[in-house]
């Protein structure tokens, strides 16, 4: 579920979690819950969480549910298939010391092959791999993307 910014992100955010939320368990549970009856909360590295009011019967046990930002946009996926992290991105320039401290050696020379519209693409999409993947594990920017 996708929703453009505004001015409170943690609101925004939430409203992007309950609607992919509420989404998913009709889909899948043929259930319709309201927006009250969901409680986004955090774990303690600060991956996303939820719980349902006690009156709704799904098993929310593998559910596992991803957030993500921009300016611009609010992102929230949910899913059972294992750990999800997403990450929205826009396409840009990261200045040199951001690269260098997020880029390993081997991404750093794959990258030094490319044109510059291309290496901002490619640059953008490292970022996003990286950022999704620490989600998925549930430590987000807690670890050093060059690690991954």
């Amino acid at each position: 579920m996708i929703f453009l910014r505004n001015k409170n992100k943690s609101l925004l955010s939430e409203l992007a979690a309950k609607s992919a939320i509420k989404e998913y368990i009709k889909e899948k549970n043929k259930i319709e819950i309201k927006d009250e009856d969901i409680q986004i909360k955090k774990e303690v590295l600060g991956r996303p969480t939820f719980l349902l009011n006690n009156h709704i019967e799904v098993d929310t046990s593998k559910m596992s549910l991803s957030l993500s930002h921009t300016s611009d946009f609010t992102i929230a996926d949910i899913s059972e298939e294992g750990l999800l992290g997403i990450d929205i991105e826009t396409i840009r320039d990261f200045d040199k010391e951001v690269r260098e401290n997020f880029l390993n050696a081997t991404e750093k020379e794959m990258l030094s092959f490319l044109p510059n519209a291309e290496n901002k693409i490619y640059t953008t999409l490292l970022w996003s791999f990286k950022e999704s993947t620490l989600k998925a594990l549930g430590v987000g920017l807690r670890t050093h993307p060059k690690k991954i």
